[in-house]
């Protein structure tokens, strides 16, 4: 039986750490070998909070940044890393050319997901949707 495959985009994966009811249910309910991140998700999602933590804040707001911080890297160990390998990095070429008004790091995620036959979650379907032979689904609604 092939299992499908989900990869998380970083919109995504922020709802289900606020604890989005929507996407939390839809995750609960796919089995965890289904679930992947792409490196690329990964890189942002700790960008952001490492930016975050080298701000100048309150401590009580460190607190909470770590905590954040914590169940990110939590939620990446818990999920198979989907990685930019050669096969990503020639089909991110591709829709480089293609795809010129799309973002750097949106066509790795996409090349990733294409290359591993991924359906890519995210709500950012209006862009990734023009993108020929990519799945997206918005888990969100």
């Amino acid at each position: 039986m092939n299992l499908r495959l989900y990869a998380f985009d970083s919109d995504i994966v922020s709802l289900l750490l606020r604890g989005h009811p929507v996407v939390t249910s839809r995750v609960q309910a796919t089995p965890p070998a289904a679930r992947a991140l792409p490196i690329v998700t990964a890189q942002e999602l700790l960008a952001g909070w490492l930016a975050l933590l080298t701000r100048q804040q309150p401590p009580e707001v460190y607190v909470t940044v770590y905590a954040e911080f914590r169940r990110a890297l939590e939620f990446a160990r818990a999920v198979s890393l989907l990685d930019f390998d050669a096969a990503a990095a020639a089909e991110y070429e591709r829709l480089r050319r293609a795809y010129r008004r799309l973002g750097t790091n949106d066509l790795r995620i996409a090349a990733i997901a294409l290359t591993r036959g991924a359906v890519l979650l995210t709500r950012n379907v209006s862009d990734f949707s023009t993108i020929a032979g990519l799945r997206v689904e918005d888990w969100s609604k």
